[in-house]
């Protein structure tokens, strides 16, 4: 039915969370469209990678730009003077000085929605556009029964290394699968 009726495919997929380093245990899931082909080619597709492990490259390659979403540092509730960056009111201002001097006229006789207010600052959710995979790297192997930590040599370097910086990456640890390397900063 999916062949005859559908004109976009979605798979669920969600991420391994045993094999990181971290506290969590609940994966997570998401929906990802399928694109290329026919219909009935993504029908396919998805049929036969259920329950299957994706590696990140068939799904991206080097020198590709990618999208980031992710949640930015959460802050709470906060006032006006730290949440919109307005001016502080002088010293001796009655009621408190960390806040909006007018929020608007008489009339209209409602509060537009311009006006800076107190709320909820960070843990918002944004996109973050063209960010350039400068590597992907493979994770540890084994082979000839030794364990291959050689993913982040070069041919420009070509010394027996690993990825992982000396003493671990802080709160995370050591990089034993296989990762991606973005350019410039990312709030996930």
């Amino acid at each position: 039915q999916m062949k005859k009726y559908c004109t976009t495919i979605r798979v669920i997929v969600h991420t391994q969370m045993k094999i990181l380093r971290r506290r969590q245990k609940k994966a997570h899931i998401m929906e990802v469209q399928l694109n290329g082909g026919s219909v009935a080619d993504k029908v396919n597709f998805a049929r036969d990678h259920f329950e299957k492990e994706i590696p990140v490259g068939a799904v991206f390659a080097q020198d590709e730009m990618i999208d980031i979403i992710g949640v930015t540092k959460g802050h709470g509730f906060k006032g006006v003077t730290s949440r919109w960056h307005t001016k502080k009111l002088p010293r001796k201002t009655h009621k408190g000085l960390r806040k909006v001097a007018c929020i608007g006229a008489w009339h209209p006789s409602r509060i537009q929605f311009t006006v800076p207010r107190a709320g909820q600052k960070g843990y918002h959710h944004r996109t973050e556009t063209n960010k350039k995979i400068y590597r992907m790297g493979a994770g540890y192997a084994m082979k000839d029964g030794k364990l291959v930590k050689n993913n982040a040599a070069t041919e420009y370097d070509l010394a027996d290394k690993s990825i992982t910086p000396m003493g671990g990456f802080p709160h995370y640890g050591e990089v034993k699968q296989d990762f991606v390397m973005l350019k410039g900063a990312h709030s996930a």
